[in-house]
């Protein structure tokens, strides 16, 4: 049998499902954000700064599409491919703002890798919304962890035969995505809420169906999406604790894909993934909403390739070209 509780083969098996994202109506809204840096405090009537202030109004802005943008995206993804510097990319972009949307093989299958330690993050805030003692609970480690076989070694880890509150835990598997963190809360949900925890919030944000094999999981950009519009929108946790959600993601130390150009003061929550098999897979996926001082976006980039370096250089490419189109738009004619 397969240990329900999200362990190592959770999320570290190969592909056979492609998921089907369900479809959720997140609320979008009012412009709020202008000028040349981040506003923190007080966003459109909200008290909290990183969900959307339709959350609080309601009220909605129009925008223009993207198709001409998209097909420069197109044609650069097309060009990478001819180089052999992909195999294969997938991009979705959402305006939060009531704006547009487009993707690029926005549908395809990839590994998830640790962009499923976000659904972890959700399940483990949900339990705190029933019982806000919970966060605060102390866990203590073992007094020796099994061999890491995590790809990217996190800048900080968990300390053996130390105690950690639920909170600390969840800032170590995001912030740093540490594997041990999320083993620890893995065994915490199954313990306290039930072996189910993360497979009941991963079917009511539709990035599985009921009956689906979690090891076998595959997803895509659009579906992965679906849960960074939901914490923006506030529609499943509510506003408090979406935005201790976003706030963990915006302390994600990886720097090699949508925030190595993003110009300081802008803050970006965003969830990276990486597997690695040198000349014969290598995925590497970042997604995240960039806060904007046009008003907040969604970018999700995921990469199937040979070579790290050349993936990550593409994603980094997306975000930039997509940040200064936002920009170009947001100028004063004349300018």
């Amino acid at each position: 049998m397969r240990d329900k509780r999200l362990g190592k083969s959770w999320y570290e098996s190969p592909v056979a499902w492609v998921a089907t994202g369900g479809l959720v109506l997140a609320a979008i809204g009012l412009l709020w954000l202008r000028g040349g840096s981040v506003k923190l405090g007080n966003q459109g009537g909200c008290e909290q700064n990183l969900i959307s202030p339709a959350a609080c109004t309601g009220e909605l802005e129009g925008k223009v599409g993207f198709e001409s943008f998209r097909q420069d995206l197109v044609d650069q993804i097309g060009a990478a491919k001819s180089r052999g510097s992909l195999l294969d990319a997938g991009v979705y972009f959402r305006d939060l703002h009531a704006g547009p949307t487009f993707g690029i093989d926005a549908n395809e299958p990839f590994l998830p890798m640790s962009l499923l330690k976000l659904p972890v993050m959700v399940a483990v805030l949900k339990a705190g919304e029933a019982n806000p003692a919970l966060l605060e609970e102390k866990i203590k480690t073992p007094a020796s962890f099994a061999m890491n076989v995590q790809l990217m070694e996190p800048g900080e880890t968990l300390a053996p035969n130390h105690e950690y509150t639920v909170s600390e835990l969840l800032e170590y598997m995001i912030a740093y995505s540490d594997n041990k963190a999320l083993g620890m809360l893995s065994d915490w949900l199954a313990l306290r809420v039930g072996d189910e925890a993360v497979r009941d919030v991963m079917v009511e944000l539709g990035l599985v169906r009921r009956e689906d094999e979690l090891p076998d999981l595959s997803i895509t950009p659009k579906t992965y999406s679906t849960i960074l519009r939901i914490l923006y929108s506030a529609s499943y946790l509510t506003p408090e604790y979406s935005q201790k959600a976003l706030e963990l993601l915006t302390k994600t130390k990886f720097r090699d894909g949508l925030t190595y150009s993003t110009p300081e003061g802008v803050l970006v929550a965003h969830k990276f993934g990486i597997r690695e098999d040198p000349g014969v897979d290598v995925q590497l996926h970042d997604c995240g909403i960039v806060y904007h001082p046009a008003g907040p976006y969604l970018l999700c980039v995921m990469t199937r390739g040979e070579n790290y370096k050349e993936q990550a250089h593409f994603i980094q490419s997306v975000a930039e070209q997509v940040y200064d189109e936002i920009t170009r738009r947001s100028a004063p004619r004349g300018e």
